[in-house]
């Protein structure tokens, strides 16, 4: 699972979601539940099947991309991977 980072999580509301819709440029979407996970007395949150779509997206690990999340469609929108 990939862990989705804690400004991110704080800003969304993570705790009231069970899916959230991932979808990159070129319109390539897949719905991602949402995990939360308890670490150290806190809350965390994992996607699972993120690298399970990174793979079917053609995305590499560790590549750099913009994130834009839009609440009204619960939409997760990569912009701009980096070659």
């Amino acid at each position: 699972m990939q862990q989705i980072p804690k400004t991110f999580a704080a800003n969304v509301y993570l705790s009231v979601l069970d899916e959230m819709v991932v979808q990159t440029e070129d319109g390539f979407s897949m719905a991602l539940e949402i995990r939360q996970e308890t670490a150290r007395g806190r809350p965390r949150y994992a996607f699972r099947g993120w690298r399970n779509f990174m793979l079917q997206a053609g995305l590499e690990n560790g590549v750099e991309f913009l994130l834009r999340y839009y609440k009204d469609q619960n939409t997760l929108r990569i912009l701009n991977p980096d070659p």
